[in-house]
């Protein structure tokens, strides 16, 4: 089983925007371990379920390339997991994720990033 990094931040669907943040730490090609962002959806303050949404995220590298991202939902959490093709090119990273169904169709958080060329 793996052992994930875990970034996750709450997201308020009645908040009319999305969430973008620039990431601290860097991550790199010989991580151990899965990066995994994701999102903990709420409505008015209160856990929203998320029966019925699916999740996706879209990676753009520092070539420009996009490589899509399969998430996972369970109660009002959804993830998306960088796959190795996320770190293949070192520099700048942008990564949307995406909510779609059951009355939202949005991109809901875009993290900037950056992968460093570590081996």
């Amino acid at each position: 089983m793996a052992i994930y990094k875990n970034d996750i931040v709450d997201v308020e669907l009645n908040g009319g925007g999305i969430l973008r943040e620039r990431m601290n730490r860097r991550i790199g090609k010989s991580d151990d371990d899965a990066n995994r962002f994701g999102v903990r959806v709420k409505r008015n303050g209160e856990a929203e379920s998320m029966a019925g949404i699916s999740c996706a995220g879209y990676f753009t590298n520092s070539q420009g390339g996009r490589i899509t991202l399969t998430g996972t939902v369970s109660g009002n959490e959804a993830y998306v997991t960088l796959t190795d093709a996320c770190y293949t090119y070192a520099g700048p990273f942008r990564l949307a994720i995406k909510l779609s169904g059951g009355g939202v169709t949005s991109t809901v958080r875009i993290v900037d990033g950056m992968v460093e060329n570590i081996v």
